[in-house]
């Protein structure tokens, strides 16, 4: 099969839907119909998929997220975010014969937090819906443990995998640094999210010109983006909505409904409190500055 030589590895709640459909529709490129294809999740990962996992089947189930793809195509496209935290991702990749190249799309660690507990209470319904951001930071922040405590949720609740990733997931340094020891840096492109949001365009003639397909493609290109954080209105809607979304596919009436639906069961969600984001800053600035020290990033849009 022809490999993937463009992976966008990073990171989750960073805007790389919006980057892989952008990057999908170039004549050049060919993005695999599934987006994250998480094959090559870690085998003691949460997100491992056992109906198609490299480390329980190899490489042979891998072709079929590729259906298709025309043999004299010049990239083929895979992203899964959460391959920036995932061994088995970086061991494969590294040791293809041609390496390919790989994106990370970086996030102010303190808003990331902010989308993904927003994302995750919301889209996802997975989040008690009264828990607030301000909470989240104050349990985030207590070096003692003691309010984790007192919290009352099962002891296998998901909130308690969620809250453990939160900080160290976001201090990028200790995850791309890996990556980096073993490609070359012409093969390792960092990107801010802010400033794909601010100028898309740019970002994505660059990238085009760093990866060699034709960057003129993006001067009329229309950058919509993907995958929002809504506030949900009616959870028990929403979470039947999400059990029915698999039995509808890609049909037209599923586009439908979802247009009704966001017209009518979501608004935009709360800011977070900016105490709380001070916070977080505080704690990640340390991990930023290392960070932009060793990519030479200009890190100035997360100020």
């Amino acid at each position: 099969m022809k490999l993937p030589n463009l992976i966008i590895a990073g990171a989750p709640k960073a805007g790389s839907s919006s980057l892989f459909h952008w990057l999908a529709a170039h004549p050049e490129v060919y993005g695999a119909p599934c987006k994250e294809t998480f094959y090559f999740i870690d085998r003691d990962s949460s997100l491992l998929r056992p109906e198609a996992n490299y480390n329980l089947h190899g490489i042979e189930k891998y072709e079929a997220f590729f259906p298709n793809c025309p043999e004299d195509i010049k990239i083929v496209l895979e992203a899964t975010p959460h391959y920036i935290y995932q061994q088995t991702a970086l061991d494969f990749f590294a040791e293809c014969e041609t390496q390919p190249h790989v994106v990370f799309l970086l996030r102010k660690p303190a808003k990331r937090v902010f989308s993904s507990f927003s994302f995750v209470q919301n889209n996802l319904a997975r989040l008690d819906s009264n828990l607030t951001f301000e909470q989240v930071t104050d349990l985030l922040l207590d070096e003692t443990g003691e309010l984790v405590k007192k919290l009352n949720y099962p002891p296998n609740d998901f909130f308690y995998e969620w809250l453990n990733t939160q900080l160290p997931n976001n201090c990028y340094y200790n995850f791309i640094a890996p990556w980096a020891e073993r490609f070359p840096l012409s093969k390792i492109h960092i990107i801010l999210f802010e400033d794909m949001v601010s100028n898309p365009q740019a970002t994505l003639i660059k990238l085009a010109q760093n990866i060699g397909i034709d960057a003129d493609f993006y001067q009329e290109f229309y950058f919509e983006k993907r995958t929002q954080t809504l506030a949900i209105k009616n959870r028990f809607t929403h979470k039947l909505l999400l059990k029915l979304a698999p039995l509808l596919g890609t049909s037209q009436i599923r586009g439908l409904l979802k247009s009704f639906y966001f017209k009518f069961n979501t608004t935009p969600p709360e800011p977070a409190g900016t105490e709380s984001l001070k916070r977080l800053e505080n704690y990640f600035r340390p991990h930023n500055q290392k960070l932009a020290e060793a990519f030479k990033l200009d890190l100035s849009p997360w100020k």
